[in-house]
């Protein structure tokens, strides 16, 4: 049975409805705050005077679920969302149970079990998505780049609590453990997305700092890169960093080996197979297979896949954490595209000006470094939040970058360039929210018989 059918088939019943606007599920939920408003527990009382609706008995059962529902939603403080879940969660077989939390009493089969545990991860990913967007509203109104960095960074600390209910805690009831930032509404799964970004931004800016303790030669980060991802030691390891970067911020470790280099960054983005690198092919929902891609759709989460700056740049949709892929040969026929991967760490768009400010962070660099020895003074200093310095050597640590998009040249152009015009962003990318959930794949070209053992 397709996810669209079961969702139909429970809203029938009364349980886990299909993905619907806020619109859809308030009018009960508003009833049953008003009745709590007039009539203090008089609603609960009535329904624990009696045998407690079962599911398929309408509309009572309708009524006591949303009751429920509206009592895990009562707070929105993480610990609040931590202690609703925490009662309601458990591995069901066949039959039902009743599930009790302030004040409420709920009967549930596995569906309805499911239905509930969705709600609280919705309240606590529209947490996630309010403070988000406040925070990116109030970067793009700013001009300063420290006020940027402020407001843009600031909200972590307000948000990783509910991040970490999301990602970190165990759940009992399977379906939940997988979707665990599964929202109807896709704006608001992309927004736990970028707060994961610039999770894995924050990461590797706190890479940059003490990563010379071996001297000016020997960045500690890049062994850790390489043991983190698997990548041969020697080889070059822009693409490790950016990985691990992610993967610290919860990207699961699955994608590692599809991340070492510009051309498997490539294959991953676009949902390319080749023939010596098969990229996770089939992905178990839960009721069926999906190819990856047909997964991601159908969780209105799919992978993006930007080719170069294009000609009005500062209209890009460029989030902290989106992959850079970056093209620094210098045109002919060994130009065969990307040869470096770096970082969003931020970017400034200006339509009034037509500029598009991107500022990078990556491994294997040969840009600036930290410098603490004066306060930020320049734009690309502010947007780090530290004083840089030209690093002694090249392309032995991480940096962090300036570029301005509108300036990036065609790629017929690089060739006899000189400086930074000879180097053009080939393309950006950015992961799936589902890139961050445990799921289980199979690597083949035929779909699937059976579902996972």
């Amino acid at each position: 049975m397709s996810r669209r059918r079961r969702e139909e088939r429970i809203a029938e019943d009364g349980g886990e409805r299909a993905a619907a606007p806020p619109a859809t599920v308030a009018p009960h939920l508003s009833v049953v705050l008003a009745l709590q408003r007039t009539a203090g527990n008089r609603f609960v009382s009535g329904i624990l005077a009696r045998e407690l609706p079962k599911p398929g008995e309408q509309p009572a059962h309708r009524e006591a679920f949303d009751a429920y529902v509206a009592a895990t939603w009562a707070s929105d403080k993480v610990e609040d969302l931590r202690a609703a879940r925490k009662a309601t969660d458990r591995a069901m077989g066949a039959g039902q149970e009743t599930l009790t939390y302030g004040g409420r009493q709920l009967v549930v089969d596995q569906e309805n079990l499911t239905a509930v545990m969705t709600r609280i991860r919705w309240k606590a990913i529209d947490i996630v998505h309010d403070r988000y967007t406040a925070a990116h509203d109030a970067e793009a109104g700013l001009t300063d780049e420290a006020e940027r960095r402020k407001a843009r960074m600031g909200v972590l600390p307000v948000v990783k609590p509910y991040i970490e209910f999301l990602r970190d805690d165990p759940i009992l009831d399977r379906q939940s453990a997988m979707d665990r930032f599964q929202h109807w509404f896709a704006p608001r799964q992309e927004s736990v997305r970028s707060v994961l970004g610039l999770m894995a931004v924050a990461d590797a800016e706190g890479a940059m700092q003490g990563q010379f303790a071996g001297g000016e030669n020997a960045s500690t980060e890049r062994a850790k890169s390489y043991a983190a991802t698997g990548l041969g030691v020697g080889q070059e390891w822009c693409g490790a960093f950016a990985d691990m970067s992610n993967m610290h911020a919860g990207l699961q470790t699955f994608l590692k080996s599809y991340t070492h280099g510009t051309g498997t960054y490539t294959n991953l983005f676009t949902y390319a197979t080749v023939a010596q690198k098969i990229p996770p092919h089939w992905a178990w929902t839960g009721t069926e297979w999906l190819t990856v891609k047909d997964f991601h759709l159908a969780r209105n989460a799919p992978r993006t896949w930007t080719l170069g700056a294009g000609k009005k740049p500062w209209e890009l949709d460029l989030r902290p954490g989106d992959i850079v892929l970056v093209d620094n040969k210098t045109g002919g026929a060994d130009d065969f595209g990307p040869d470096h991967v770096q970082m969003v760490q931020s970017f400034h768009p200006d339509p009034a000006a037509k500029t598009a400010r991107l500022f990078t962070i990556g491994g294997n660099e040969d840009s600036h470094v930290l410098d603490d020895s004066h306060a930020p003074a320049t734009d690309e200093e502010k947007a780090a939040g530290h004083g840089l310095r030209t690093s002694g050597t090249s392309f032995s640590h991480v940096g962090v970058g300036e570029r301005d998009l509108t300036k990036d040249p065609a790629s017929a152009e690089q060739k006899g360039a000189v400086g930074k015009n000879k180097s053009r962003v080939f393309a950006f990318g950015r992961f799936s929210i589902v890139d961050y959930e445990e799921h289980y794949y199979v690597s083949q070209f035929a779909k699937p018989t059976k579902p996972p053992a």
